[in-house]
């Protein structure tokens, strides 16, 4: 795969919507729902969030952070300190 240029799109053009999901052990939070296909290198967001493609779901918990790489890859950075 080629490497991409950073986008100048902001994280909100991928966003398609929010949704309030039960994260277990984090209780009940509003989660934005983002479309995997719009995440371009550059974008970043914190969670609670859930990103969908037609293949899979990720589930980023309360305090995940969420990185696109120059080759579109999904780099999740997880709050562990934070789960129980």
């Amino acid at each position: 795969m080629k490497k991409q240029t950073k986008t100048t799109m902001p994280v909100s053009a991928a966003r398609k919507s929010a949704s309030e999901v039960d994260f277990a052990t984090e209780g009940t939070h509003v989660a934005q729902i983002y479309d995997r296909a719009k995440l371009e290198p550059g974008m970043a967001f914190d969670g609670p969030a859930i990103v969908e493609d037609s293949g899979t779901t990720i589930v980023m918990h309360p305090g995940d952070h969420v990185s696109v790489d120059g080759y579109c890859n999904k780099i999740i950075n997880l709050a562990v300190e934070t789960r129980t």
